[in-house]
């Protein structure tokens, strides 16, 4: 049977990685060179091509070392060596309140007025 691509990785090195732990869950893998997009033409990329039948074991076996690579890079940072929880993400925000028609209105009467004051005078 022909090899279906189950990923597109960006290096050579990533590549490699992949390619060492598909081998090794015994899943055989081909590696191809592709060409980048028309918007990037010179980026080369790396297809990896395994067996019809076996492309759900691969991702799995992708899945997994997503998964170890992001655990090593928290463990790197401290925030599981420690067992520190992690901080809460704040919020960014949110410019939808202000743009609101309602306080537009307000903000476009408040700039009149205080242009009217200016040009009039207040007496």
């Amino acid at each position: 049977m022909k090899p279906i691509a189950i990923d597109i990785v960006g290096d050579e090195g990533a590549a490699a990685v992949a390619t060492e732990a598909l081998t090794a869950a015994g899943v055989p893998v081909e590696v191809r060179r592709v060409r980048g997009s028309v918007y990037e033409p010179r980026r080369l990329s790396f297809e990896l091509r395994v067996p019809p039948d076996q492309a759900d074991e691969a991702r799995a076996v992708l899945a997994a070392l997503s998964n170890d690579a992001v655990e090593a890079a928290e463990r790197e940072t401290g925030d599981l060596a420690h067992g520190l929880p992690r901080p809460p993400v704040a919020a960014l925000p949110s410019l939808r309140p202000l743009l609101d028609l309602g306080n537009l209105a307000k903000l476009a009467a408040l700039f009149l007025l205080l242009l009217c004051v200016f040009f009039f005078g207040y007496h």
